[in-house]
This record gives C-alpha cells, sequence and structure tokens, in this order.
C-alpha cells in the first residue's frame, strides 16, 4: 500500500465539511469522507500549449514572468475547469501573442507525477492552424514573440519541450502530413463536451 504523500493537503471535505480520514482505495492510503463518500484522489494540473508554424519557423515567446521568466517556449498555460485543452491552446495562443489560431492536432503529452509538494502536472501540445490577427506580444506575460528555427541557441535558452514539440510539428509536416492525434468524430464518450483524440 503506497501511504499519503505531501500533496495530500485536504483535512476536511469540501463537501460537507467533516473531517477526512485515511481510507484504503485503489491499493492506496487516500483521505475519505465518513459522511458524503467524498474521496481526495490527490492534487493535479492540466496546462496547454500550441505549435504554430510559418515554414520552417516556429511561434516562440519569452516569458516575462516565473516560473520561466526569461526562457523561449511555445504559448501556453492552465486549462481552465469548463474549457477543452486544445480550446485553452489556442486562448493562450490569442492572450500571448494576439494571433488566432485552432488546434489541428494532438501532437504531444507531458505527464509530470507530482514531487514533494507539486501536483500532477499534465500539460498537452497542440498542432495549430493560424486564423488571423497580429503578431502583439502580450508585455505582463510575453516580453517578446516571433517565428525562429527550431534549433537549440544559447542565445534563446528555448525550453526543451517547446524545442522537442517544435522539432517534431516541423518533422511531421515536412513528411507530408500533419503529425500528432487528431479529435474523432462520430463516437458516444457519454458527455458532449468529451473529446477523443486518435
Amino acid at each position: 500500500m503506497q501511504k499519503l504523500t505531501s500533496t495530500s493537503v485536504y483535512q476536511y471535505c469540501p463537501h460537507c465539511a467533516a473531517a477526512l480520514l485515511p481510507a484504503l482505495i485503489g491499493g492506496r492510503e487516500r483521505r475519505r469522507c465518513p459522511r458524503c463518500g467524498f474521496v481526495f484522489w490527490g492534487k493535479s494540473t492540466v496546462g496547454a500549449g500550441g505549435v504554430l508554424t510559418r515554414g520552417d519557423r516556429v511561434l516562440l515567446v519569452r516569458r516575462a514572468i516565473d516560473p520561466g521568466k526569461g526562457r523561449w517556449t511555445i504559448p501556453g498555460g492552465f486549462v481552465e475547469e469548463n474549457e477543452r485543452a486544445e480550446d485553452a491552446a489556442a486562448r493562450e495562443t490569442l492572450e500571448e501573442t494576439g494571433l488566432r489560431t485552432e488546434a489541428v492536432s494532438l501532437l504531444a503529452v507531458r505527464d509530470r507525477p507530482g514531487e514533494k509538494d507539486m501536483p500532477h502536472d499534465i500539460y498537452l501540445v497542440f498542432l495549430l492552424a493560424e486564423k488571423g490577427g497580429a503578431l502583439r506580444p502580450q508585455p505582463e506575460e510575453v516580453s517578446a514573440a516571433g517565428f525562429f528555427p527550431p534549433v537549440e541557441r544559447a542565445d534563446m535558452n528555448i525550453a526543451p519541450l517547446s524545442l522537442a514539440a517544435a522539432r517534431l510539428a516541423l518533422t511531421g509536416a515536412g513528411r507530408g502530413g500533419l503529425p500528432g492525434f487528431r479529435a474523432a468524430e462520430g463516437i458516444d464518450l457519454l458527455s458532449p463536451v468529451a473529446r477523443l483524440y486518435c
């Protein structure tokens, strides 16, 4: 049995305020409410970013805030609770760069289990198609933006995830096809807003 870690911070039920008690659920010790049955499954975050290409160049932004201040990355950020990840990638790209886009395919998934006090972090990277707008970096979060070849340059300090995703997008496009998974149509996923990529 795996013991509770420091990421398990809930002491009381968020639904009925009863004290959460340790319980063995799914081979792990978790916190469960004895009154209403709520189970705290742990903390997690979902982020999304987008790769937008122009020829052999990729849209990169230089972060103006931490984490990663001064580092070049693909545009991206957190997915809101009521939003699809692909829509979050397009929204973040618009907010950070002024360019309107839409997701074409799912390129990559980074799965980073929680360590110490950090939540489990899942980051989805989408290939984007440009739909309009003008390149205008948002000064609150982005100090610069532009289209660059995805090469390791000491003067740019490109984040490894962004560099790998950019190269994947250009490699797939260079083979004459779209890389990654696309949203499947006509599959009943028991929710009108659910999406399956395959």
